[in-house]
């Protein structure tokens, strides 16, 4: 289920059989999807703060390895998700 999705579709932050995530759109001439898992409280936090959210997502999409033990690969794509609502 999406829970908030960043006006410029920078980011989304959704669950997924349990597990808060967020997807960052990343990548310079071909783009491509970074999923990486969220704690309750990090998700709490990012969902009230949008700046602190878009932070996290600049820093996934130019940092990418640094967050390779948080990574889900394949990405999982949010919008397939069945139980998907729009804020």
């Amino acid at each position: 289920m999406i829970l908030y999705r960043n006006a410029d579709w920078m980011f989304t932050l959704f669950r997924h059989d349990g597990c808060d995530l967020m997807t960052v759109v990343a990548g310079g001439v071909g783009l491509y999807d970074v999923t990486i898992r969220l704690s309750a409280q990090e998700m709490a936090a990012l969902c009230a703060d949008e700046a602190r959210a878009i932070a996290l997502a600049r820093d996934v999409a130019t940092r990418t390895a640094a967050y390779a033990d948080r990574r889900v690969s394949p990405p999982i794509d949010p919008q397939n998700d069945a139980d998907t609502v729009t804020p």
